[in-house]
């Protein structure tokens, strides 16, 4: 079905339905052929990646000769034992087995495929190009049409089967390749489908007079389909499926299209979307599964650990009292303090440290707001370059404060969005972010508790004295609310709004009675953008645009003199300002954090300076899911996002209106919607959803009705997510403990296996995995010795390559490791010489030989074997790895 989205969103097709009708006559009477008639396709049934929705098919008998059909669907969380649960999507009547034997072409009057329509002759590539700007994204299994001609009455297509997901022959006619018979029929719309891009409405299945079906089509034949204009009705017509031979499958009469707008394509989605939404809450950790410590338990430095402790110490002097209560329980404690020219790599040499505490976070003020999270990223990428087992804490103080914190608490956020990305890209990194209460006089000692005790919690904060670990929790919106405006002599300022999210945004607040907006930007509006904001200038909406940098005091101070001056008094903000400069973290420097959280960090600060004396109705941040869960190759955008939720925290307690709204991905619109299709492909296989942007304004609109500072939409199939990224404390609630076999994993798998045949095996695993990485269908496009950066791997791809190799030997890699060994062949070698230590199995199998001369001769070393050498015996593992296993056994025969 992800072959098929309309918008972004993905729609179970009509074809689908019809399809499904098909299937159901052959299961339940064993005919083929049937007629279905007075189709209605009464309601979309929108799908969704985050949740599955119970279809039913309901076959109900009128007479011998005739029943009805309806296809229901109701949600994951409905109940479905209520009747008002279940949703109709398409409703008719059949008969089955009475139709006659289909007529030729030439007793139809048919189009011969010999003889086709010559004007407007096109391919399929510009034709799904046209539905694609209309906003009809169709995968290959819905592109079943090769050549089309169009007149102004008649269209046929030559059709052919592309590669599938799945089986044709599973149905009686593919979904694809009845759909693509109705695609022809867009050449009868009212315009063509090119000029419905940008369009709010668009062309859909509405009913069916009559389809005839005789008998299942060959799939992998040639087909061709033929259609008429209806000389009746607007955007109808007739259909013919038939073959080279003239041979017919299908008629279709009375096939009717009607024009839907957007919002009601999508309403079924209201329920959905409210199934998306979290929100973080501190809880104390509970006594099962989370080990909870006995605080009147002694602190003992534990067997095994270090030597000691290094502390990044603050100036405030909790960092100076850890280290002290640490030397006194016999632990050894070195401090390091922010004016210090220590180099950390020369530290981390000096001894087997058991851990590091970092504080610099503490002593953050205006003037050096960067500099503590440049330190901590400078750490994280020490300790990932060299493999260290050290846990680190990161600690900071009244960033998740539930009272009117120091303002600069905001400043100590962004380090959170980076860890939560570290424990993606780094799983074998032990980081623990803990937040001090501004004034606690328990805090070193709780401190210290923390450091010397582990109960698996990542994310800790005390309240009132107690300690709470963060959890992600479904956030329940009051149902009765309606957002509303003050729209009478009020002005609305939207940040990053000439972008494609800030645009639509305008448009709704436009929608929902705004009257005068401001929007402002650094660049220059696009055409697209001027195009909306003149129709919205049109309807009556004074639209001010004002090219200025919002990360800017000056710049922005002058757009709030103008509002001032020239415009009604500003009662709402939307801080949508952003950009991105992804990268892993062992690739991002200082310039790209600064870059990437100006406009979040500096932007919303300054948007907060110059409105808290203000009377707002609202002041909304849009900010992104991966400030909660982290994002592989967006440390930076996690950090930025992380600030504007605390910053929206802050406002909340002082009693100011505050919205952070963590976003996930956008269908159309924001900068997910413009990765490339790789990109996004790996999104849905990672189990994220889309939001369409009518789902997006509809839950802006909930949000600003609800008391909460920060919610989350993640349109998110848990169980696809935990199984690609590591399972985390915060998403305990969403986690379903499955069994794995031992066997499962291939390090388990190795140990069973011959030594002989170990390295070969670990080759071939390592080509797999790649292949998997890569999306490729088979691992015997990747060759041994080519590099993998060449085949289309990126640095975010060599993170994820090396946390599933990690995973499935058990063991800990380098950060580092695909582009120090950047070919299968290095890869393998590395793992088994260095972590598997294979090269001593092989070397102990040749020494047990009781004979040598009994080896084969590429295996005997001196003047007759070839292997005197490591390098020799490199280069031998390397020809075998690549040989096939029938080669292998031929001249270990002796080319027999």
């Amino acid at each position: 079905m992800d072959d098929h989205r309309i918008f972004g969103q993905v729609i179970s097709p009509a074809a689908s339905h019809v399809s499904t009708v098909l299937s159901a006559v052959k299961l339940a009477f064993g005919k083929e052929s049937c007629v279905l008639e007075e189709v209605l396709f009464s309601r979309t049934l929108v799908l969704s990646e985050s949740s599955f929705r119970k279809v039913q098919l309901i076959l109900t008998p009128q007479n011998s000769e005739i029943f009805a059909f309806r296809l229901i669907s109701c949600g994951e969380h409905d109940d479905d034992s209520s009747e008002s649960s279940w949703i109709t999507h398409v409703s008719g009547q059949l008969r089955v087995d009475l139709t006659p034997q289909p007529p030729s072409l030439k007793e139809k009057g048919e189009q011969d495929k010999n003889s086709p329509l010559r004007s407007g002759e096109g391919s399929g590539v510009g034709f799904y190009a046209n539905l694609h700007q209309a906003g009809y994204k169709l995968g290959t299994a819905f592109q079943w049409g090769q050549e089309f001609w169009q007149g102004e009455k008649e269209a046929l297509c030559r059709i052919e089967k592309p590669d599938l997901p799945d089986s044709a022959d599973d149905y009686q006619l593919y979904p694809g390749l009845l759909d693509t018979c109705f695609q022809l029929l867009s050449s009868f719309w009212g315009v063509k489908a090119s000029e419905l891009t940008g369009s709010s409405d668009l062309y859909v299945p509405f009913s069916i007079s009559e389809l005839k079906f005789y008998k299942r089509p060959d799939p992998n034949a040639v087909l061709w389909c033929h259609a008429k204009r209806a000389s009746d009705k607007q955007n109808a017509g007739e259909l013919c499926l038939f073959d080279d031979n003239g041979n017919i499958f299908a008629e279709v009469s009375g096939f009717e299209f009607k024009t839907a707008n957007r919002q009601a394509l999508f309403q079924s989605n209201d329920a959905e979307w409210k199934n998306w939404l979290y929100y973080l809450t501190p809880q104390p950790p509970s006594l099962k599964g989370n080990g909870e410590r006995d605080k009147n338990s002694p602190l003992r430095f534990g067997e095994g650990l270090g030597e000691g402790w290094l502390i990044f110490a603050d100036n405030g002097g909790i960092g100076k009292e850890l280290a002290a209560q640490l030397r006194a329980l016999g632990h050894e404690a070195v401090s390091v303090f922010q004016n210090d020219s220590s180099n950390i790599q020369e530290l981390l040499k000096q001894r087997a440290w058991h851990g590091i505490v970092h504080l610099w976070h503490l002593d953050l003020n205006e003037s050096n707001s960067y500099l503590p999270l440049f330190s901590a990223l400078h750490l994280i990428q020490t300790l990932a370059r060299s493999a260290s087992k050290l846990k680190l804490w990161i600690v900071t103080q009244g960033v998740y404060s539930e009272t009117t914190a120091n303002p600069f608490s905001c400043f100590q956020a962004p380090v959170w969005g980076l860890a939560r990305t570290l424990a993606l890209e780094h799983p074998d990194i032990s980081c623990v972010c803990a937040d001090l209460p501004v004034s606690d006089p328990n805090n070193v000692q709780n401190l210290l508790h923390e450091i010397l005790t582990s109960d698996g919690e990542n994310e800790i904060t005390w309240r009132n004295g107690i300690r709470h670990a963060f959890r992600l929790e479904r956030f329940k919106p009051k149902s009765t609310l309606h957002f509303t405006l003050c729209t009478l002599h009020c002005t609305y300022l939207i940040s990053g709004g000439f972008g494609a999210l800030g645009i639509r945004t305008a448009r709704w607040l436009a929608d929902q009675g705004a009257r005068h907006l401001m929007l402002v930007g650094r660049g220059s509006p696009s055409d697209h953008a001027r195009k909306q904001i003149s129709e919205m200038e049109q309807s009556g909406v004074k639209v001010l645009m004002i090219q200025a940098d919002v990360s800017d005091k000056e710049d922005i101070s002058g757009v709030f003199r103008q509002i001032r001056t020239t415009m009604p008094a500003l009662r709402g903000i939307i801080h949508a300002a952003g950009v991105i400069d992804d990268a892993v973290l062992l690739r991002q420097d200082e310039n790209r954090l600064k870059s990437v959280m100006k406009p979040k960090v500096d932007g919303s600060w300054n948007l907060h300076l110059l409105t808290q004396d203000m009377k707002l109705d609202f002041f909304v941040c849009y900010s992104s899911v991966a400030s909660l869960l982290g994002s592989p190759g967006q440390g930076n955008y996690a950090a930025a996002n992380a600030f504007m939720d605390a910053l929206m925290r802050y406002r909340r307690a002082m009693g100011l209106p505050a919205t952070s709204i963590q976003w996930g991905a956008w269908s159309e619109t924001g900068m997910a919607a413009e990765l490339n299709e790789q990109h996004q492909h790996r999104l849905t296989e990672q189990g994220m959803g889309a939001i369409a942007p009518e789902q997006g304004m509809a839950i802006l609109g909930q949000l600003l009705c609800e008391e909460i500072a920060e919610a989350a939409v993640i349109p998110v199939d848990w169980s696809k997510y935990l199984k690609n990224f590591p399972q985390i404390p915060l998403l305990s609630e969403f986690v379903v403990k499955e069994t794995q076999a031992s066997s499962a994993i291939f390090a388990r798998r190795l140990e069973t296996m011959p030594k002989a045949d170990r390295r070969a095996s670990v080759s071939e695993f390592v080509r797999l995995q790649v292949a998997a990485v890569l999306k490729l269908k088979s691992a015997e496009k990747i060759r041994l010795r080519e590099r993998l950066f060449d085949a289309g791997m990126d640095s975010l791809m060599a993170v994820e390559l090396r946390n599933h190799l990690s995973a499935e030997l058990e063991k800990p890699l380098p950060a580092t490791l695909v582009f120090d060994y950047p070919t299968v062949e290095a890869l393998s070698n590395y793992l088994c010489r260095e972590v598997l230590m294979l090269e001593s199995e092989h070397a102990e199998t040749i020494q047990n030989s009781e004979n040598i001369s009994e080896l084969p001769s590429p295996l005997r070393g001196g003047a007759g074997g070839g292997v005197s050498t490591d390098a020799d015996m490199d280069s031998l593992l390397n020809d075998i790895a690549q040989k096939s296993d029938s080669d292998l056994l031929k001249e270990l025969r002796g080319g027999k």
